[in-house]
């Protein structure tokens, strides 16, 4: 809602500032109700910025450079997670003074500052501004994403096809949550689903059981709480890396394919590391450690990046930040469930409770097999155009088999003809 009502510089602009004020409160905290009022405003400040950023994202890229320039965001996101990861060991020498928790907790407003400094250089969203009926602004960016003069014909041709995109959307789809209990021909509210089952994918496919917990399980293994944190430690820096490596072929694999496989991955490791608990001893313990890092590689490689990026791909212009709001919610919403069920289950059932995981990564393999589209190397428009093209299809039935199959056509090459349009952008 922030993104939309003030833009999405500004809406960063507002979450930065946000999440300071909570860590401040936070690192002040003389009591456990401060630090639970910091914690919750800190959140809200972070949740602005991880529906806004995507979003912003996905709207000033080219098609062949979105998935690359998210999946790099999220690589500098995990730089955040190996800083915490290591001050927390470091400050693990010195835990009787207050400084041991105190310095960690007020070191995020590094980055947060990091981030406003930066805001400045940082054009809006050319696509929210015609959304706003700020026209000019947004022809000007148009250019200066491009590099081309205002006046030139490649400026022309790619504002020309968000203003006709945008007002196509606003002729067909209503932006009201009331509007989302009826599908409409751009198929606004599967694509608010498909965006937001991303997130509870990635949440319930175990991630933080292992993030948060990972000393605990470290422990479980018969390893020491020092040697916990370090690997910890080593298993941040080896999401990091891994994330960097997904960047390499984001665009060239694909959304769809890196879900489907990274789900099977994930599920088989899972499987490994509940085989090594449940057989116990040193040797079958390594080797439910290593699947614990070969686990960090796979979603490194794959599910850390694509339920951020899902969903501020495929919803409309009207609905995509609210749509990426809607992920951005359930992911929090699970990783609370999770990281609260977690230790609950391992005291009750131990090594089993890992294969719970095991079966929920394998049952969304043909989820997304079968109610998944690839967006990758699409532009936006375009996405609109291949929703409506299946919408049309669907509706008509095999009695206007004929009409349909025009209409898919057109709406295909229509799609085609905005990939070639922004290509550039």
């Amino acid at each position: 809602m922030f993104g939309d009502y003030f833009g999405r510089r500004r809406a960063i602009l507002l979450g930065c500032t946000v999440l300071t004020i909570g860590a401040i409160l936070q690192t002040a905290a003389s009591g456990v109700p401060q630090m639970i009022i910091g914690r919750f405003i800190a959140g809200v400040g972070n949740g602005i910025n991880t529906t806004t950023i995507p979003v912003w994202q996905s709207e000033t890229s080219k098609p062949k450079h979105r998935g690359l320039l998210i999946v790099l965001q999220l690589a500098l996101n995990q730089l955040g997670n190996v800083t915490a990861q290591w001050l927390n060991f470091g400050m693990g020498y010195i835990p009787t003074t207050a400084i041991s928790w105190r310095f960690p907790i007020a070191f995020q407003i590094f980055y947060a500052l990091a981030t406003v400094v930066m805001l400045p250089w940082l054009p809006d969203s050319p696509r929210w501004l015609i959304q706003r009926g700020r026209r000019d602004e947004a022809r000007s960016i148009v250019a200066r994403l491009l590099g081309s003069p205002v006046e030139s014909a490649e400026t022309a041709s790619l504002y020309d096809t968000i203003v006709r995109n945008n007002e196509h959307e606003m002729e067909v789809s209503k932006v009201s949550f009331k509007a989302l209990l009826k599908n409409d021909r751009l198929q606004t509210t599967r694509r608010v689903i498909l965006g937001a089952g991303t997130q509870f994918m990635q949440q319930w496919g175990g991630i933080n059981v292992i993030n948060y917990y990972l000393p605990v399980v470290f422990a479980s293994l018969g390893v020491g709480r020092r040697l916990s944190l370090i690997l910890s430690g080593c298993n941040a820096v080896n999401l990091m890396i891994s994330t960097c490596v997904g960047a390499a072929f984001i665009e060239s694999v694909g959304r769809k394919r890196l879900m489907l496989w990274g789900a099977l991955v994930q599920g088989i490791c899972f499987a490994l590391v509940a085989g090594g608990l449940s057989a116990g001893g040193q040797q079958w313990g390594i080797v439910a450690i290593a699947f614990v890092f070969a686990y960090y590689t796979t979603f490194g490689l794959s599910w850390i990046a694509v339920p951020w990026m899902y969903p501020a791909e495929v919803n409309t212009q009207q609905w995509r930040n609210r749509g990426a709001g809607i992920a951005t919610c359930t992911n929090w919403i699970c990783n609370y469930a999770v990281v609260l069920v977690t230790p609950v289950g391992i005291d009750t059932i131990g090594w089993r409770y890992y294969i719970v995981y095991a079966v929920l990564n394998f049952a969304f393999v043909p989820i997304v097999q079968i109610f998944y589209e690839e967006t990758a190397k699409l532009s936006l428009e375009g996405i609109d155009a291949l929703f409506e093209a299946k919408y049309s299809r669907a509706v008509e039935g095999a009695s206007s088999n004929h009409i349909a199959m025009e209409k898919e056509e057109s709406f295909e090459g229509t799609a085609t003809k905005w990939v070639e349009t922004t290509t550039k952008y």
